[in-house]
């Protein structure tokens, strides 16, 4: 199921600006959107995770269960992705301020725990930018 759902994930990605508003709403669109809840505690490849991410964020998916549940296999799979993999997620998902506090403490740690060493500069300004808005966003709620 997994590679079928990486397909999709490409056609989405590749044509987002093919798709209009009421695509949106398609049963069938909001029908993959379920299937990718379900099935990305499936997914066993980083890439397939980062474009799960991406493709919430770029099509603005409010979808909760979602964003939970890409929170919950990157907590069970911290030590297994790759670190630039979970930077660009990062990404996404504060984009779309989803995350809680145990996400964004994990990526501290991490960090901390020299986890990103490895990572370019870029991606190290990214996990600060994103750190600083999370943290920024909840003093305000």
């Amino acid at each position: 199921m997994e590679a079928q759902i990486s397909l999709a994930l490409d056609v989405f990605i590749k044509d987002i600006n093919f798709f209009k508003e009421e695509d949106l709403k398609n049963p069938s669109f909001l029908k993959f959107v379920n299937e990718l809840s379900k099935e990305i505690f499936t997914f066993s490849n980083d890439e397939n995770l980062y474009k799960a991410a991406k493709f919430l964020d770029w099509y603005n998916i409010t979808n909760k269960n979602c964003w939970y549940n890409l929170e919950r296999i990157i907590l069970n799979k911290k030590d297994k992705i790759r670190p630039d993999f979970l930077l660009k997620t990062l990404d996404h998902i504060a984009n779309q301020n989803e995350g809680t506090m145990e996400l964004y403490d994990l990526y501290q740690y991490l960090f901390w725990s020299e986890f990103f060493d490895k990572c370019n500069n870029s991606e190290i300004i990214g996990l600060g930018y994103n750190l600083f808005i999370s943290q920024q966003g909840i003093k305000f709620q």
